[in-house]
Parts: structure tokens; C-alpha cells; sequence
């Protein structure tokens, strides 16, 4: 959840190599669109631009069992009242990533299949909860090849 920024494109982008599945959040959701989005997509990792889109997720941490980290990467340091150790700063979660070999990255990429889902892409939730919508890797793929 946030606007264009780099980190917003590394971290799709990285997530999609990695063959995670990968959705955005409307920075406009409510609470509740937020943990309906996260739940149903059964999301491991959050990455949010600023502390006060983090409440968001915060809330109804204790009911995403799944979540293995919460990274904020427009802010310079976390609230004060976030002391659990999945909570990460941008720069600190990239560090992580230095410890991951290129084979298990590569195995990673290997793994992808056409018609195996790379993203969800749901609606805002606005007439109730989000509806999503599966992209495979070969959609996305024939939407990015040249036409000749």
C-alpha cells in the first residue's frame, strides 16, 4: 500500500521473482478492506509507504496468523507502540535479502508456470468487501511482448 515509489516497484517486482503471488492496497481502504484484502490473498508479507497506512494492518494483526512481516519504507523510524519483531524498516528488510543465495532465487523464477497465478488485483471494496481477480504469469507476459 502506497504511491509510486521505487520501493513500491522493487518490491512487486522482487516478490514476482520470488513466485509470490503479489496484489496491491487502495490507499483508500478502510481497516477492514485492508484485512479482508490480506486474509483472502492469504498474504505473507506486507509492504506499506507510511506509519499511519501501517495502523491499517495493525488493528487486526492478531487475526493474520500468516503474516511473517510488515515493512514501512517512507518512514525513518517505526511508532513507538510496534514492538513486534515482524515489523521492519525498508532499509532493514532489504538487508535480509542480502543473505538469500542467487541458485535459490533462480530456483524460485524456475518455478513459475503459465497459468499459475502472479497477481490479484482487487477492487476497492467500496460497495463491500474487495473482489479479486487472478493474473497468470503468461497473461502478463503476452500483455508485455512487442506487437509485430
Amino acid at each position: 500500500m502506497g504511491f509510486n515509489s521505487p520501493e513500491w516497484a522493487f518490491g512487486f517486482t522482487g516478490a514476482q521473482l520470488y513466485n509470490c503471488v503479489v496484489t496491491g492496497i487502495y490507499s483508500t481502504n478502510t481497516p477492514e478492506a485492508c484485512f479482508y484484502q490480506v486474509d483472502h490473498s492469504e498474504a505473507e508479507i506486507i509492504l506499506v509507504e507510511t506509519n499511519e497506512m501501517l495502523k491499517r494492518f495493525t488493528i487486526n494483526l492478531s487475526k493474520l496468523p500468516r503474516i511473517k512481516a510488515i515493512v514501512v519504507w517512507g518512514e525513518t523510524q517505526l511508532p513507538s507502540d510496534v514492538q513486534d519483531s515482524r515489523f521492519f524498516l525498508w532499509k532493514d528488510f532489504m538487508k535480509l535479502g542480502a543473505e538469500i543465495k542467487k541458485e535459490v532465487i533462480q530456483e524460485k523464477i524456475n518455478r513459475q508456470q503459465p497459468g499459475s497465478c502472479c497477481v490479484l488485483v482487487y477492487t476497492s471494496g467500496t460497495t463491500g468487501n474487495p473482489k479479486g481477480c487472478m493474473l497468470s504469469h503468461d497473461n502478463l507476459t503476452s500483455g508485455a511482448e512487442p506487437m509485430i
